[in-house]
């Protein structure tokens, strides 16, 4: 690189932020750019008339001696980089969120940089139902969040000791271009409901909490705006969008995107409802079903488009509290320093972000008047529900084991949310009564159309003649996690008479995260 011009590092290049910083960048003819991600990231392709001004540096960050060099020659230093996993513990994100911060600072006093701009992000401010500005109080929830706010205190103290300026950018929820993770997923979501709504139905959500994500180039041009800014070092800011919106307005932008026009809006509960279900939804067990199911009709939509394998479903703690509260951010510090907003609403912006994903084969691409995408295909499932059962007769009596192991089948799941009934076959252990036998019946999946769940299976009894268990779960929001997972039910004999109830219950450590991995097509 040549000296006198500015030069800047950029790290995590080839990421959804990085690659448009350095694209912003690069419209500054008197900068240079040094693109630093890891050896087996693909980093975007750069227009003839640039490629004289960059230089890739492929790298390990989690490497001191790596991290230290890589800047090399830089002016100033963006640091986009980062480990984004929320599932992955405080140990394994370390060295890339926490200890490489300091590394690159370093490396960048020792080469006498003049700015160092550092990526946080808006999900480490505590709790609260108002305005999240920079002056509320930070808390982490999770070990990516606690990376975060570790990462922040480990650069203003080696600023205190001399060194380049530096800005700490807290990002909303971003979305835009190559996004994988976070608010990446939601060019899923559409098909995903166009799947499930069948035929040509489009269902949507109506309501939900207000947020104000950001887009992706908002976020590049807030970094690039304050890099050279020395009104802008040692402070923090912000960056988000101007329009808070709830969720399922958000859903909705990203369907009108596709060109779908929705049929039918399901209201998503209230914010106090809510926060009574998040300790359920917020378990790494949930997350994991959740994310398993969803990859399933994902495979269906992406074979069905021949699309590539980059992009998948994925939600966990961090977007989860998107759903739970209101999280609206404020930008007007950013704006004081005379920072603007190009993307201030999601509604208008988010068709040109789900082209990109479309031209690269990461999304489906529907053509005008025929957004016909339904479920011609089948899907399965296999559970286990434990528990006791008791003679009516006979109160008295100890209760005795009773278990089943069941597998159920949908063929074809078109139609398939108007008459959720799915084939049940499996085997039965019940304690004096049935040892081992097969088991057939059905399985009704009524959540949202009857709010119950309805097992209904035929056996052979050990005293002989075919018996008939039901067992119906009532589902009750207030009550989420204690009607989903419990199973009372009834056994009668041929003649049709009760002669025995069960109380049964799905083990949620030990068998809910296998029923969901068993999730998988029938075609």
């Amino acid at each position: 690189m040549k000296k006198g011009t500015t030069t800047v590092v950029v790290t995590g290049a080839g990421g959804t932020v990085g690659a448009l910083v350095v694209e912003e960048l690069l419209r500054r003819e008197d900068t240079r750019v040094i693109r630093v991600d890891r050896p087996e990231k693909r980093l975007p392709a750069l227009p003839d008339e640039a490629k004289g001004r960059v230089e890739d540096r492929p790298g390990d960050l989690g490497d001191a001696a790596f991290a230290r060099a890589c800047v090399a020659g830089g002016t100033h230093v963006i640091h986009t980089a980062a480990l984004i996993d929320i599932g992955l513990d405080y140990a394994r994100l370390k060295p890339i969120n926490v200890d490489a911060v300091g590394w690159l600072y370093e490396g960048a006093r020792d080469e006498g940089a003049q700015g160092f701009v550092h990526f946080s992000s808006g999900s480490v401010y505590q709790t609260t139902s108002g305005l999240i500005t920079e002056d509320t109080p930070l808390r982490a929830d999770s070990a990516y969040e606690q990376t975060k706010i570790d990462s922040e205190a480990l650069l203003q103290a080696l600023a205190r000791k001399g060194g380049p300026g530096f800005v700490i950018l807290r990002p909303s929820l971003i979305y835009g271009p190559r996004g994988l993770r976070l608010a990446g997923p939601l060019p899923t979501l559409p098909p995903i409901f166009k799947l499930l709504s069948g035929g040509t139905a489009m269902v949507g959500l109506a309501g939900g909490p207000r947020s104000n994500w950001v887009h992706a180039e908002d976020v590049a041009r807030a970094a690039v705006f304050v890099m050279d800014r020395r009104a802008a070092y040692g402070e923090s800011y912000n960056v988000c969008d101007d329009t808070p919106l709830p969720f399922g307005e958000i859903l909705g932008a990203a369907i009108r995107a596709y060109g779908f026009t929705t049929t039918a809006n399901l209201p998503l509960p209230p914010k106090l409802v809510m926060r009574l279900l998040y300790p359920l939804v917020s378990t790494d067990v949930f997350f994991k079903a959740l994310n398993v199911a969803a990859g399933v009709l994902w495979t269906v939509i992406r074979n069905r488009h021949n699309l590539t394998d980059d992009l998948v479903p994925h939600v966990d703690t961090a977007t989860a509290s998107y759903f739970v509260r209101d999280v609206v951010f404020s930008n007007a510090k950013l704006k004081e320093l005379g920072w603007t907003v190009k993307h201030p609403d999601i509604r208008t912006a988010y068709p040109d972000v789900l082209r990109w994903y479309q031209d690269a084969g990461w999304a489906p691409r529907y053509e005008q008047g025929s957004f016909v995408e339904n479920l011609d295909v089948g899907l399965e499932f296999t559970a286990t529900l434990s528990g006791t059962w008791r003679r009516t007769d006979e109160r008295a009596a100890g209760e005795r084991n009773f278990t089943f192991t069941a597998t159920a089948t949908a063929d074809r799941l078109r139609g398939f949310a108007a008459a959720p009934l799915l084939r049940l076959r499996g085997t039965l252990f019940a304690e004096d009564l049935a040892d081992g036998v097969p088991i057939e019946g059905t399985l009704e999946l009524g959540l949202f159309s009857r709010r119950r769940i309805v097992y209904e299976f035929e056996f052979d009894a050990r005293e002989g003649g075919r018996y008939r268990f039901r067992g119906q779960q009532d589902i009750d929001l207030l009550h989420a996690l204690r009607t989903l997972t419990r199973l009372p039910g009834r056994i009668l004999d041929p003649a049709g008479r009760e002669i025995a109830t069960a109380q049964l219950a799905l083990d949620l450590p030990n068998d809910l995260l296998p029923m969901v991995l068993s999730l998988r097509p029938v075609y």
